[in-house]
């Protein structure tokens, strides 16, 4: 079971990284439920699901009180449960949706799994709203997992002793090379965006501030680097 408040059809990064994790689950050959917080102005809280190949999409629709709806998607985890009792349940953020993984694994007798992004942690461990959510989370987590080396050394910190585990986010080039029919799409790449001998920066994505992509400019700048790279912008 995988819980998140980001998934298609909303937009945004978070949203396409789960679909991407949950597509590539299914297809091959395990089976994956999703369940999805919604903030929408309705009356009251309401569930709609559709059937995939591989598992469920569900969608908690809420307006004001997310205790009302989260107990409406207990109840629906509870029924799709019973047939084929989870194996574990991920959160998709370390803030609400962790702490709503952990409880139901708990409630279910299985596995958790937080899935660390960036602001769940960065910002929400310092809001006092939020604070809560991100500590039950990741104190009653199996496995928690960050996209960076700094995450988990921080979480580590916190929590001695808790499996805490990183992944790479990009490209090892010692693992994955350019095919023989690759080379002539990136020379002409390179001859388009005039950086034969310069490195080129991809980014890709929603283009947003939060990105930093000014700061990286400026530290380009600082340095004299601007004439060694080539900056590509995909979004």
């Amino acid at each position: 079971l995988w819980i998140t408040e980001r998934y298609p059809p909303l937009p945004g990064g978070m949203a396409v990284s789960a679909a991407r994790q949950v597509d590539l689950l299914r297809s091959n050959g395990w089976q994956v439920d999703v369940l999805t917080f919604l903030h929408k102005e309705i009356n009251q809280p309401r569930i709609e699901n559709k059937k995939r190949d591989g598992g469920e999409d569900v969608f908690v629709f809420y307006s004001e009180s997310i205790a009302n709806a989260t107990q409406k998607a207990w109840q629906k985890v509870i029924e799709l449960s019973l047939n084929t009792p989870y194996d574990l349940i991920v959160g998709f953020g370390c803030n609400f949706p962790g702490h709503v993984a952990t409880t139901f694994a708990t409630w279910l007798k299985c596995s958790s799994m937080v899935s660390v992004r960036g602001n769940d942690f960065d910002r929400d461990w310092f809001d006092i709203r939020r604070q809560a959510f991100v500590d039950q989370a990741l104190s009653r987590a199996n496995l928690i997992g960050c996209v960076s080396r700094e995450k988990a050394e921080k979480i580590q910190s916190l929590y001695p002793g808790k499996k805490v585990g990183w992944l790479i986010n990009g490209i090892d080039a010692q693992l994955y090379q350019s095919i023989p029919t690759d080379i002539p799409i990136i020379n002409q790449i390179r001859e388009e965006l005039d950086a034969n001998n310069k490195r080129i920066i991809g980014i890709f994505g929603e283009i947003k501030y939060k990105k930093r992509i000014p700061f990286l400019l400026e530290v380009l700048r600082t340095n004299g680097w601007l004439n060694r790279v080539a900056l590509l912008l995909v979004g």
